[in-house]
């Protein structure tokens, strides 16, 4: 019976990983709604519409699980010259 439980565990944590997510944003204050922002996450961009202070973003969908989800200001540039992450 251990090892069935084992193994139920190990497969529901494999389709968890395995999953992608929807995620929704809540700027800070205003300013920060006012950027555009761009999530990155397993090598494509995708704009976060409607940001704003007081309500969420509409829902951004299939971010994986297995890959960095990364926020990018693009009016804002790095030392290296491109967008700040």
């Amino acid at each position: 019976m251990k090892s069935f439980v084992a193994v139920a565990v190990t497969l529901v944590s494999l389709l968890v990983h395995a999953e992608a997510y929807t995620v929704r944003f809540l700027a800070w204050d205003h300013e920060v709604s006012a950027r555009r922002i761009l999530v990155q996450n397993g090598g494509k961009s995708q704009s976060i519409a409607d940001l704003h202070p007081d309500k969420r973003s509409q829902p951004i969908t299939g971010i994986a699980a297995d890959s960095e989800l990364v926020l990018v200001a693009t009016e804002r540039k790095g030392a290296d010259g491109k967008p700040a992450t």
